[in-house]
């Protein structure tokens, strides 16, 4: 049964999905606090790759190393029995147990040679998708003998698919103007603005497509703001840069 205070401490996860600015802390924090409500021994969380040969990518992980992170990509992603999952490019909550038995998974070779050595047998895993797009996957695991996850967890879990699909479809809307094109001929890497006029994360997106020459209800859009939240980085942006619009923006020579 869920209790009252683990809804409150939810509440609280939710917040830090869309809160956290660094997003490879929140992944790794959310994944932490995950644990006091829903007790699993290991924990990992990989981002959708661009790289056609591979699926995943940049993981993060919680009781496992980043060698162990690294060796599912180089020698287990292409033998794992869930990764039809990640193709269907569905938004979805589930337990390896309602899709396979025992006996299946205990005969196959991807768990004979990942999970047997790392001792744990039950997995509860969330695949996260936007718009029929994979972003990533989520996953619990439990040793054997601490039984498997419930439909309570399994609940708690799903609940947050919508929430994981928007901040990672956020993150990928960033991620494709991480390299900045003014004036359609010269390329500036986001650390340099950063560094220099201390812009935040979300600042260095709308800067991005406001140099690239969108209206400002297209970026509204794109980012998923209002109007008035818009003005507002804008105007922060102008301050920074030390200009007064979005013309002298253009013509800055930065």
């Amino acid at each position: 049964m869920i209790e009252k205070s683990d809804l409150i401490l939810w509440n609280e996860i939710i917040h830090r999905i869309y809160s956290m600015e660094n997003f490879d802390e929140m992944r790794r924090t959310v994944l932490q606090s995950i644990k006091h409500i829903i007790p699993y021994n290991l924990a990992s969380f990989y981002l959708a790759s661009n790289n056609p040969a591979q699926l995943q990518c940049k993981p993060v992980g919680v009781n496992i190393t980043d060698e162990q992170l690294q060796q599912y990509l180089d020698e287990y992603e292409e033998i794992d029995y869930t990764r039809w999952i990640f193709m269907s490019g569905k938004s979805m909550a589930y337990r390896e147990t309602d899709l396979f038995s025992d006996a299946k998974r205990e005969s196959d070779t991807y768990y004979k040679r990942l999970y047997e050595p790392s001792g744990i047998h039950f997995s509860l895993q969330l695949s996260i998708a936007y718009q029929d797009t994979f972003l990533g996957i989520l996953s619990l695991y439990r040793a054997r003998e601490d039984g498997d996850f419930t439909d309570d967890e399994l609940f708690l879990l799903d609940s947050l698919k919508d929430h994981f699909a928007f901040r990672l479809h956020q993150q990928a809307v960033a991620a494709q103007i991480g390299t900045l094109v003014l004036k359609g001929k010269t390329h500036y890497d986001t650390a340099d603005y950063i560094t220099k006029y201390h812009l935040t994360i979300r600042e260095i997106e709308v800067l991005g497509l406001l140099l690239g020459g969108l209206a400002n209800d297209k970026i509204c859009e794109v980012l998923v703001v209002s109007p008035h939240t818009l003005k507002k980085h804008a105007l922060n942006i102008y301050k920074k840069l030390g200009v007064k619009n979005r013309w002298e923006l253009f013509n800055l020579d930065i």
